[in-house]
């Protein structure tokens, strides 16, 4: 039965081989019982999204002693969508396994509980973790326009002081903490060691004060820092190509590395305002567009270093690209300083002001 497979950490569907050194396999442990919650425990709402391997609900958290939240607490619930479908069951198996397994980190999504005691009946598996105030990061962005006002603040490096709840809109500055944040939540999950394998604006949420965190640990796996993942022949996943990299598009091969690429785009989507990477290329040509060197164009809110440092995370040749502790070092560099990051952050807000004004005479 799956939910006793879950609890006792085996997966819901064993590997036909063993792994091998280019080809490695989560190794499945026991998910701790403070995670369990009954159905009953939760109250179901409005759907507020919905991907290819699973469905998202608001509701309230009802269980009253549950360690991590009180009662009454709001929740987002991620379930299959299908009942019974055994990939999205996979999938869903396979992110709470990851969350559970993590320590906690401001910049990555927790879990606070999973139901598995009604697979048997509905055939259906939920994850409960926080609802992000904001929702994903792409739709944010969308949503928001640079502002002039609260140039007192804009030199603060400290994501708290930094990022105001209240601002209905973004500065140049809330974009460089977000590309910091990132980098810090993806660094940490380096050393788990763990690759994401679909980082993009669209799995991260925004919090309270603007901070964000990154979700959809659905395609994650944990592996063996000496070598790579790669995935097993015959498999079906789904493939974001304007995200990944050519070694992961070619020969389904995920690191760090082709992590750290997929960071470079989510650092595009963030300083375009959420604009979809390589708009001009279908989908199945990104492949040969990458290899004759076909790169996203500079966006029209970002300096020329933070493109430096896009055009780094998309070399083609994965030794090539910075590690995750390097983008980290990068942003924390730019930040640290004050005084620097003030000049820097008027100076460039004043710029992206002008080019706002040119686009609206234009228009």
């Amino acid at each position: 039965m799956l939910e006793r497979r879950l609890k006792n950490g085996n997966p819901i569907v064993r590997a036909m081989h063993s792994p091998t050194n280019d080809q490695l396999l989560l190794k499945s442990s026991a998910i701790d019982e403070k995670y369990y919650l009954n159905l009953r425990d939760l109250e179901f709402f409005t759907k507020i999204g919905s991907g290819q391997f699973g469905s998202v609900q608001m509701g309230i958290l009802k269980k009253v002693d549950h360690e991590s939240c009180v009662s009454g607490t709001m929740v987002a619930i991620k379930s299959n969508q299908v009942s019974r479908n055994r990939t999205e069951l996979e999938m869903l198996e396979e992110e709470v396994k990851m969350l559970a397994s993590m320590k906690p980190h401001p910049n990555i999504l927790p879990l606070i509980g999973t139901v598995i005691n009604d697979i048997r009946r509905s055939g259906m598996l939920y994850i409960v973790t926080p609802l992000a105030k904001y929702r994903d990061l792409r739709t944010f962005l969308i949503s928001k326009k640079p502002s002039p006002h609260n140039y007192e603040n804009i030199g603060k490096c400290e994501k708290d002081k930094l990022m105001n709840a209240d601002d209905v809109t973004l500065t140049k500055s809330d974009l460089t903490v977000f590309g910091l944040q990132l980098a810090d939540g993806m660094e940490f999950l380096a050393r788990v060691p763990c690759v994401h394998r679909d980082l993009a604006c669209r799995n991260i949420l925004v919090t309270e004060n603007k901070t964000i965190q990154i979700g959809d640990f659905g395609l994650a796996k944990k592996f063996n820092e000496k070598y790579c993942y790669k995935t097993q022949k015959g498999i079906y996943l789904p493939r974001p190509e304007k995200w990944m990299p050519l070694e992961s598009i070619n020969n389904d091969i995920f690191t760090e590395k082709s992590d750290v690429y997929s960071f470079g785009i989510c650092l595009f989507e963030i300083f375009s305002f959420g604009k979809t990477p390589y708009p001009e290329v279908c989908g199945g040509r990104i492949a040969s567009y990458l290899e004759n060197g076909g790169r996203n164009e500079k966006p029209k809110y970002c300096t020329d270093i933070e493109y430096a440092l896009m055009l780094k995370c998309w070399m083609n040749a994965p030794e090539d690209r910075p590690t995750f502790h390097e983008c980290l070092q990068f942003f924390q560099e730019l930040t640290s300083n004050s005084v620097g990051f003030l000049f820097y952050c008027v100076i460039a807000t004043m710029f992206i002001f002008q080019l706002i004004a040119e686009d609206e005479k234009s228009s």
